[in-house]
């Protein structure tokens, strides 16, 4: 009796999954995009996200730098900082770092 709902259920999932795909090859969602608004949107977007991004990044890689350089400057030592501090401190940058950088990617190649 088991196995008799277990293939119903199956069976009736397997149908809803091809009807679904079946409605999504038949939908065109090409019709009604005017390429000349698209180029023009396009290019707004490029003159004001490009630049604001590029700024972005000119500040992420200083920030990256300069505690690079702090450290060879001695910022331990003018910090008061003892054993491994130095080390949770860059721990604790790079937890949003790794955390939000990929996200922020996939959003700006969309």
């Amino acid at each position: 009796m088991p196995s008799r709902r277990r293939s119903k259920t199956y069976s009736s999932k397997l149908a809803r999954r091809m009807s679904i795909k079946e409605s999504l090859q038949k939908t065109d969602l090409t019709v009604g995009i005017d390429r000349q608004i698209e180029k023009r949107v396009l290019r707004k977007f490029d003159l004001h996200i490009i630049p604001l991004m590029t700024f972005m990044f000119l500040c992420s890689s200083m920030d990256l730098s300069n505690l690079g350089n702090a450290n060879s400057d001695n910022i331990e030592g003018d910090l008061g900082m003892k054993g491994n501090q130095y080390n949770i401190l860059l721990s604790i940058w790079y937890i949003p770092v790794v955390l939000f950088g990929p996200p922020m990617n996939i959003l700006t190649k969309k």
